[in-house]
């Protein structure tokens, strides 16, 4: 199986290469495209994440680009910020390619709020595209911190939750799984002003970026 991840956002691309480097070698290929250019990494990514070759795109040849993402693909996830109208030409003909070829696709729009419009095209289950959870602004969030699947060794029973915060929100949160397919959302005990992002370290412990506290590492009290 391979995995093809098309987004609009070369953050995402840069993010995905730094991802794949910790997974192990007979996980399936993942190749990335932006439609709107290439990302510069500052260096060569990764040997299975590849970027697709952009040049047609640039001259309104979309078709070009599908074509080299439905290669060999058996999942497919396209993230595009503005939804559909980032987009237009090349997503109808992504979303009738997959269809044609049996390939699930799962649509999302790149903003917080879930995009009905997006989510009816995918070929995939709804339940893979819907969001797992969704915090309410009551709480005092404002826009999540997206984490890590916590693999360390310093908290055992953080292991396999996944681990977030807000940036609003100074609590550090986890999801743990529920054993029913859904989630429950729990509380860490730690705490931290405007977490802006996540690290993980190769062998798991996890590190928290502050705009006001700096960089600390997540371990038992």
């Amino acid at each position: 199986m391979s995995l093809r991840f098309v987004t609009t956002a070369d953050t995402e691309i840069l993010a995905t290469a730094a991802a794949v480097r910790r997974l192990p070698d007979d996980f399936p290929q993942v190749r990335c495209a932006n439609p709107a250019g290439v990302a510069d990494a500052g260096a060569s990514p990764p040997a299975n994440v590849h970027r697709v070759p952009l040049s047609g795109v640039r001259h309104g040849r979309s078709e070009d680009l599908v074509e080299d993402v439905l290669d060999g693909a058996r999942v497919v996830l396209c993230r595009i910020l503005g939804g559909r109208r980032g987009w237009p030409d090349g997503l109808d003909l992504l979303v009738e390619g997959c269809r044609e070829r049996g390939v699930a696709l799962l649509a999302l729009g790149g903003e917080a709020e879930p995009d009905a419009e997006m989510t009816a095209l995918s070929t995939a289950p709804a339940g893979a595209v819907a969001p797992v959870y969704e915090i309410s602004h009551d709480t005092g969030a404002c826009a999540v911190t997206g984490g890590f699947v916590y693999r360390g060794k310093k908290l055992s029973s953080l292991v396999g939750d996944y681990v977030f915060s807000d940036t609003c929100d100074s609590t550090i949160r986890v999801l743990e799984p529920n054993g029913e397919g859904g989630v429950t959302m729990g509380d860490t005990g730690a705490q931290s002003k405007s977490v802006s992002t996540f690290g993980q370290a190769n062998d798991g412990t996890l590190y928290v970026a502050s705009l006001s506290d700096g960089i600390f590492r997540v371990d038992a009290a």
